[in-house]
């Protein structure tokens, strides 16, 4: 998992979010199987609330690669004990591309996606899953978790945010 995540950060700086416009070079991945997780997705307990803004954009890989695929992209908004512990949301919707986004995954299968999370606090970035949990698509299970690889010096162990919950979509 860790060598795609390497892969997608070294393409990185060769992709720019062309939003939903036509695709004039290259070829096109359509992932329609995206569609459910589009939305705003909420979490609360007590006084801690998880938000997650989910978009499905169409991110192009320039040359070599030369081609679009859809992938989600995310921001979220996280208060703790009635506290603001972090908060991505006033980017929300914008292009991938320079839009402080801290979510960007792609489908696993037609009910799963995967992809990585950034820890603000922390400054790093995790392994995300994301699950329907049944078929009315209104509930998804969001689990997070160390990204497997060589740990730079000063790296926290652990996570901001929790680590399994269930968000209902608004």
């Amino acid at each position: 998992m860790r060598k795609i995540f390497l892969i997608i950060m070294m393409v990185h700086s060769l992709i720019k979010t062309e939003g939903q416009a036509l695709y004039p070079s290259g070829s096109f991945n359509s992932k329609p199987e995206l569609d459910k997780f589009v939305g705003t997705w909420k979490w609360v307990s007590g006084n801690d609330t998880v938000i997650l803004a989910l978009y499905k954009q169409a991110i192009y890989y320039a040359p070599p690669l030369n081609y679009h695929v859809e992938n989600i992209v995310g921001w979220h908004r996280y208060v703790k004990n009635g506290v603001l512990v972090e908060n991505s949301s006033q980017y929300s919707g914008q292009s991938y591309i320079g839009g402080h986004s801290t979510i960007l995954a792609w489908a696993k299968s037609a009910t799963k996606i995967y992809g990585v999370f950034e820890d603000i606090t922390k400054n790093k970035d995790c392994d995300l899953y994301l699950t329907m949990v049944d078929n009315t698509y209104t509930q998804m299970n969001l689990k997070i978790g160390e990204s497997r690889g060589i740990r730079p010096t000063g790296f926290q162990y652990g996570f901001t945010l929790p680590t399994s919950i269930v968000l209902t979509k608004q």
